[in-house]
């Protein structure tokens, strides 16, 4: 096959052209799901992925291109740094493996760049700090390594930032809180240390603060307690310590509370039965103390609620035979004492984990009788003190 002849084509400037040539060449254009019309029409915009705009009578720009899942496999070229009027960036979903290249910074009309899951490694460029009208950046599910750059802070457009699954370390950019137009900040899965900046608090438009899976330490800064708008507060399997805020209590649009996996002590505060809108409370797997609240009761949208592994005494409320909608229920390695009550066979429980040990058969019935009454529940396994649908 003869090669292409960038001059041949007037639709999109030169460089623009030859952009799009490197990349076709260095990620296995041929091999690609879709390629229709790439180096075969002289018109860019007949190329597949490709979206072009008028700019003048005769010329055209290139402002959007979407090659996601496409089978892409390779580097990304620098040379995608010229194509000055892009928009929209989308890689996402393919094999592309080496850097991010640095030139990417110089798209100063991008307004969405996705390259996650892909293989892509080395760090992420400080130049991305540039993209002053970015308004998603999606990196995760890569292999890049070192630190979040403080630059990242300069992207007041932002609305989702996505460095999840990588191997990011060091700490989180107090820079960060700059980003006020943010909604979603999620950097699970990576090897970040050091405490949660407290002026994350001043992201009022947050949704989703989701940092699981990290080596966070220190205690939950109370300034979360800001996030109004917040819906899924995720900070699970990190090594955070202290009590619960009390601050938390303003987050009504909470619908995920997720603080297992930590070293966190104190009592469970009894405010928590007011978000009524939470689905998802998990808190094992710390050093919680004293009693199960009553008012837990109350949150009858509840689905997941997880507190085993903890130091909590005293009976199970019978006001948890309230959570119609709970399924998945674990109360296992605590002290609790006490019979269970009988309300919980009214619930639709499909996994129920709990330790034997401390708690008192039913009055009415051995402990065997009351499961039975549990209609959704499969088998019992009295070795791992697990009952679950199989």
């Amino acid at each position: 096959m003869s090669p292409f002849d960038v001059a041949a084509v007037s639709q999109i400037p030169q460089a623009e052209c030859e952009a799009l040539v490197a990349l076709y060449n260095r990620t296995n254009g041929p091999g690609w799901k879709r390629n229709t019309g790439w180096l075969t029409s002289p018109w860019p915009s007949d190329w597949y992925g490709v979206e072009c705009r008028w700019c003048g009578e005769k010329v055209s720009t290139v402002v959007s291109l979407d090659l996601s899942r496409n089978g892409l496999s390779g580097s990304i070229p620098p040379e995608l740094g010229n194509l000055g009027s892009l928009e929209r960036l989308d890689l996402w979903g393919n094999q592309l493996s080496g850097s991010i290249p640095p030139a990417l910074g110089n798209l100063a009309n991008l307004r969405v760049l996705n390259l996650g899951h892909n293989q892509l490694s080395g760090n992420v460029p400080p130049e991305l700090g540039y993209l002053g009208y970015l308004e998603r950046l999606d990196l995760s599910d890569n292999q890049l390594s070192g630190s979040i750059p403080p630059q990242l802070g300069s992207l007041t457009h932002l609305a989702s930032l996505f460095l999840h699954k990588n191997r990011l370390s060091g700490a989180i950019p107090p820079q960060l809180s700059n980003l006020r137009n943010l909604q979603i900040l999620n950097l699970t899965g990576n090897r970040l240390s050091g405490t949660i900046p407290h002026t994350l608090g001043n992201l009022s438009k947050l949704e989703m603060l989701i940092f699981t899976a990290n080596h966070l330490s220190g205690n939950i800064p109370s300034q979360l307690g800001s996030l109004g708008n917040v819906q899924f507060l995720n900070l699970d399997w990190n090594d955070l310590s202290g009590s619960i805020p009390a601050s938390l209590h303003s987050l009504t649009h909470l619908q995920e509370l997720l603080l297992g996996a930590n070293h966190l002590s104190g009592s469970i505060p009894a405010w928590l039965g007011n978000l009524s809108k939470m689905q998802g409370l998990w808190l094992g797997g710390n050093q919680l103390t004293g009693g199960i609240p009553a008012t837990l009761g109350n949150l009858t949208n509840l689905k997941l609620l997880g507190l085993e592994n903890n130091q909590l005494s005293g009976g199970v409320p019978a006001e948890l035979g309230n959570l119609t909608n709970l399924r998945r229920l674990f109360l296992f390695q605590n002290s609790l004492s006490g019979e269970l009550p009988q309300g919980l066979t009214k619930l639709r429980l499909t996994d129920f984990y709990y330790s034997y040990t401390g708690l008192c058969e039913p009055a009415n019935g051995g402990f065997q009788d009351w499961l039975a009454r549990i209609p959704n529940l499969g088998r019992t396994d009295s070795i791992c003190q697990v009952v679950s649908r199989p």
